[in-house]
């Protein structure tokens, strides 16, 4: 929807994100309502890191809603082109955030420590996956094409935004891994 939608899938993604806020509210509402009564120390911090996992669930949200989706929108209101290069490009980036993100919340969900070291591990492959988006920017913004500023611009935004993504995917998955295996991952 991001880099080839019109109005109206730009419109769907955001009404998306108001449910997001529903659910945010009312698991963040029912949280607050078990913090009220007397936890374990385990309880508790499993309660946190609920409460973080959910936090950081409704961030990926609004960067969505509020960022991506108002990137499209600009990329429809300056008629800005995006190859189908560039597009795939960023389509594997977004699958790769996408994958993460489920398996960091099947990681808080299942309380799966595997799934959030594969999450935590992924960050290698993320940065490499960043690193050949930004030099296929930089090759593509010296392209002789018209438009090519404009493109670029929206294009490293979103490549900004998916980064951002996977920053919260990985902390909901820190939130479940044991500080021991932290320490040893750097």
């Amino acid at each position: 929807a991001i880099v080839a939608g019109d109005r109206e899938m730009l419109k769907e993604v955001a009404k998306i994100d108001d449910e997001v806020d529903i659910l945010h509210g009312d698991i963040v509402t029912y949280l607050g309502d078990i913090s009220r009564k007397s936890l374990t120390e385990e309880q508790t911090r499993e309660l946190v890191n609920l409460m973080s996992a959910v936090n950081d669930l409704e961030n990926m949200g609004d960067i969505i809603e509020t960022d991506l989706v108002h990137l499209g929108n600009e990329r429809i209101r300056d008629n800005v082109s995006i190859s189908s290069q560039t597009q795939a490009m960023l389509k594997e980036l977004h699958d790769t955030v996408a994958n993460t993100v489920e398996m960091a919340f099947n990681a808080v969900t299942e309380n799966n420590e595997l799934a959030a070291q594969d999450v935590i591990h992924m960050k290698a492959d993320i940065n490499r996956m960043m690193d050949s988006a930004a030099q296929h920017e930089a090759k593509r913004l010296v392209a002789e094409e018209p438009g090519r500023l404009p493109a670029y611009v929206l294009e490293i935004d979103i490549i900004e935004k998916l980064k951002r993504i996977y920053y919260f995917a990985k902390r909901m998955a820190k939130a479940v891994t044991p500080e021991e295996v932290l320490e040893h991952a750097g």
